[in-house]
């Protein structure tokens, strides 16, 4: 049990670079003890079958990526990849002799070349530098988007606050808003009642109005028609005195008529004489002449002009 044997085997890989392995088995002898010594030499007979297998897998892998990976490619290619029920791998075994390597140990991996083995180093330090940077990057990475999430959810939390007082202000306002439509819309429908009203009693007061002035227009009719009727009957009035002066003229003969021209133009006369006899002496001449000439194509010089006439029919009738 617990059988130990090392082995350093040479092997080339994909790129044709040289390797050294150096690996060390862990070994036990299982099954039917008559087996453990059908092979006599079983370290040479361990040892050559493995480097086989080593060697294979090494030339499927280019150097980089086997010097970087080279454990676990060892250990699957010993090993194997599956698991037994027990969790642990289930080892190679040699039927020949009863014989399972039941672990492996890669204890170094070089190369041939020792300035391709440093580049590979300083390669796999410079990928683990850039690890390191990218893991510190990763790091200052998650700091950043936890910070900036713990500030986006502060801001949305704000957001959500001012978004909460806004809309309360715009129900309060809307509130408002609906209070003040009603007001208004009761202050309208209260002036439509009284702009209704007012109609309504203006209807009444034209109604009154109209009455009035019908009856107004009434009185205004029938007093026309009273005046109408006094003044027909003043006309009927007026044209019987007229009628009756007129059958009084027409009862004065045309001989009276004359007689009393006649009379009334000598008392003119007279009395014209009698004012004008002081202007008739002072001029030499008489007075008919003197007032003749005074009033000169008036209708008196007309009068005295036919009073003369008179004067003298009535003296010739005299003779």
């Amino acid at each position: 049990m617990h059988n130990k044997i090392s082995d350093l085997i040479r092997a080339e890989s994909k790129d044709y670079t040289q390797v050294s392995i150096y690996l060390s088995y862990r070994v036990n002898f299982e099954g039917d003890p008559e087996l453990w010594f059908n092979v006599e030499n079983y370290v040479k007979f361990l040892t050559d079958h493995m480097r086989s297998f080593v060697r294979n897998a090494v030339k499927k892998h280019d150097i980089m990526a086997f010097y970087a990976n080279g454990i676990d490619i060892l250990r699957d290619t010993v090993l194997g990849k599956e698991l037994s029920k027990d969790g642990k791998r289930q080892g190679r075994i040699f039927e020949e002799n009863g014989m399972r390597i039941y672990d492996v140990e890669v204890l170094d991996i070089r190369l041939s070349d020792a300035t391709l083995e440093s580049l590979l180093v300083q390669s796999q330090q410079d990928v683990v530098k850039q690890t390191l940077r990218i893991e510190a990057e990763k790091r200052k990475l998650t700091f950043t988007q936890e910070s900036e999430q713990i500030s986006q959810s502060i801001a949305e939390a704000e957001s959500a606050t001012k978004q909460k007082k806004a809309t309360l202000e715009a129900q309060e306002i809307t509130q408002e808003l609906q209070t003040t439509l009603t007001r208004l819309q009761a202050e309208i429908e209260a002036r439509h009642v009284q702009l209704k009203a007012e109609v309504a009693e203006q209807e009444h007061l034209d109604q009154v109005k109209t009455a009035e002035l019908a009856r107004e227009r009434q009185e205004v009719e029938l007093s026309l028609e009273v005046a109408q009727r006094e003044l027909e009957q003043y006309i009927q009035e007026v044209r019987a005195e007229v009628k009756a002066v007129v059958e009084k003229a027409q009862a004065v003969s045309p001989d009276l008529v004359a007689a009393l021209q006649a009379f009334s133009d000598k008392a003119l006369a007279q009395k014209m004489a009698d004012s004008m006899a002081p202007l008739a002496i002072l001029g030499g001449k008489s007075i008919a002449e003197v007032f003749a000439n005074l009033l000169k194509g008036t209708q008196v010089a007309h009068v005295l002009k036919r009073s003369a006439e008179l004067l003298d029919q009535a003296d010739e009738e005299q003779d």
